[in-house]
C-alpha cells in the first residue's frame, strides 16, 4: 500500500511539529506511537465507503430535473444568462 505510506510519512511531518507533546505524552514510545497513529489515519483516509442513495441525491440531486427557472443553472455565461 504505497500511497498509505506516502499520506502517512505526510502526516507524520505535521506531528512532528509537536514532538515535544508526543515526547511529554509516550516518552521513549513517542516516535512508535506517532508512526502508528498517522498508519491509522492514512488507512482510515484511503477507505471510504461508498456514498448511499440517500446521500448522493443530498449531493447531486434528482436525475432530470434542473434546479433553474428554465435557465442553465450553475452556468455563468452571458449568453446562458441572456435567455
Amino acid at each position: 500500500m504505497p500511497l498509505v505510506n506516502q499520506k502517512a510519512e505526510k502526516i507524520v511531518r505535521g506531528m512532528k511539529r509537536r514532538s515535544s507533546d508526543w515526547k511529554r505524552l509516550y516518552g521513549k514510545r513517542d516516535k512508535e506511537v506517532m508512526y502508528a497513529t498517522a498508519n491509522k489515519l492514512a488507512q482510515k483516509e484511503m477507505v471510504k465507503p461508498p456514498l448511499t442513495y440517500t446521500q448522493f441525491i443530498e449531493n447531486y440531486g434528482t436525475a432530470g430535473k434542473s434546479k433553474g427557472k428554465g435557465k442553465a443553472s450553475g452556468c455563468n455565461t452571458k449568453a446562458a444568462r441572456s435567455g
